[in-house]
């Protein structure tokens, strides 16, 4: 029972990131990507400026450290999630989120070669949700001639995510959960708002006006729930069950979504959203109770 909770952050991570992909489809025809992912992080970072007050700030700096703390967050949240952003766009959320979720195995495989100890349990867990994510994933979202490019966009998620989400755990042994929290977005706000504006002046084909209020809006609701939530939750996670046991619990977020996406954003999903759900459970009980 003890090890079933504490996938418990986990799940609730899973929880936070499930409404991502669902407002971020809604909005989609208004956001820019990259300026978006430093939105995003600026106005994620004012709330956990206030928690990490109350918590205070607890960080070890280094030279390796500081190394991990960036490239964590350019990786991760920065390159990967500009990226998934633009995968929700072309592809719509419910098949944009089935393969970028595949980064389950690349932080996996990561991991085990950084020396965490890959036990069955997560093993078989993670085999059983990842046919609970290729059975839900919906036949009827998104473009179905989508190119190979499209695809390429959450692909790239996917190899960001699980490349950040073990510098994350590196990262860990450097400050406490809620300061590599702050450390993160702050390089996200320094480095992806400046980026953003220069590649709307350089591209031309964005209008701020037309498009800033709506960004600002799915910026707010996707930061504040998604980051400033999730990923407090996310690196709790990591801090107590290790990388490959957390993102084995993060592979109910494609279920999740395809029920948030169905909601919010009026996709459309078919009825193997049930049995891929019974499939990734499964696999999250197989690996709390046996690893």
């Amino acid at each position: 029972m003890s090890r079933l909770l504490d996938f418990g952050y986990a799940l609730i991570t899973a929880g936070l990131w499930s409404l991502n992909p669902a407002f971020i489809s809604k909005y989609k025809n208004a956001l820019q990507p990259i300026l978006f992912t430093g939105l995003r992080a600026l106005l994620a970072l004012l709330p956990t400026l206030l928690l990490c007050s109350l918590t205070g700030f607890r960080v070890e700096v280094t030279p390796l450290s500081i190394l991990l703390f960036t490239a964590s967050a350019l990786i991760g949240p920065g390159i990967g999630d500009a990226a998934y952003t633009r995968a929700i766009q072309v592809l719509g959320g419910g098949r944009a989120v089935v393969v970028a979720y595949t980064y389950i195995f690349v932080a996996q495989a990561l991991s085990v070669l950084l020396g965490e100890v890959l036990r069955l349990g997560v093993l078989v867990g993670a085999v059983l949700a990842f046919l609970g994510l290729v059975i839900s994933a919906p036949n009827n979202s998104g473009n179905k001639e989508a190119s190979l490019k499209n695809f390429s966009y959450a692909a790239t998620a996917s190899l960001c995510w699980g490349i950040g989400t073990v510098l994350s755990t590196m990262s860990l042994h450097y400050a406490d959960p809620t300061s590599l929290l702050v450390i993160r977005l702050g390089v996200l706000v320094a480095v992806f708002i400046p980026a953003g504006l220069l590649s709307i002046h350089a591209k031309k084909n964005y209008s701020i006006q037309n498009n800033l209020r709506k960004m600002i809006e799915c910026s707010g609701i996707t930061g504040v729930i998604g980051w400033f939530g999730g990923m407090y939750f996310f690196l709790l996670s990591l801090a107590t069950v290790g990388t490959a046991s957390t993102v084995l619990a993060t592979a109910l977020t494609p279920i999740l979504s395809m029920i948030t996406t169905r909601g919010v954003a009026r996709e459309l999903h078919n009825y193997a959203l049930i049995l891929g759900a019974a499939l990734t459970s499964l696999g999250i009980v197989v690996a709390a109770f046996l690893s």
